[in-house]
């Protein structure tokens, strides 16, 4: 079993940065659709700003979903046992969102990509990669965080936000802490 002396699998650690990258990512999202649904809409002005505002928090939501899917193709790379994220990874929306994931991280020659409307427009894709969210980042918390970083999550427990979530911060001690004990690159 792991311990708090243990080194982490370089393979879990990259895929681990993966994913508190995208969790990094989800935060600004989160802050960004708190800014808009404040804002007035009442001048011309106001409704550029405030359409403005949308749209980044828009494209947000679409490289957070791109992210997911980096994230779930790292996991899938790695043959986990899991039966919560197989059912994910067999699922008809694995494919859209690759499609999806594509279509942010490649320049496309039309303004509204069917791989982008084609993920958007399916059934329950919204509920669906929430939970795909919450799997993966189950996933971590057990495999990369728990046994690794256990110190880590013992230190961030009382670390809440109002609504009682603690994951991300998990996840973001455990990269600092895997930081400090990386070698520099050359």
């Amino acid at each position: 079993m792991a311990n708090e002396s243990m080194p982490i699998p370089e393979k879990l650690a990259a895929l681990h940065m993966s994913f508190t990258r995208a969790s990094s990512v989800r935060e600004v999202l989160r802050a960004q659709l708190k800014k808009v649904e404040g804002l007035p809409i009442e001048t011309p002005d106001q409704q550029a700003v405030s359409a403005g505002e949308f749209l980044t928090g828009f494209q947000l939501m679409e490289v957070f979903y791109g992210l997911i899917f980096v994230v779930a193709e790292g996991i899938q790379a790695v043959r986990p046992e899991d039966p919560e994220l197989a059912s994910f990874f067999a699922s008809p929306n694995m494919g859209l969102l690759k499609r999806y994931r594509n279509a942010i991280f490649h320049a496309q020659s039309e303004v509204i990509s069917p791989k982008l409307h084609d993920f958007l427009t399916a059934e329950d894709t919204e509920k669906w990669i929430g939970a795909l969210w919450r799997a993966l980042n189950r996933w971590f918390s057990d495999n990369v965080v728990g046994p690794y970083h256990l110190h880590h999550t013992r230190i961030v427990e009382s670390l809440r936000d109002e609504h009682g979530e603690t994951e991300d911060f998990r996840h973001y001690a455990a990269f600092v802490s895997l930081m400090k004990r990386l070698p520099r690159p050359p």
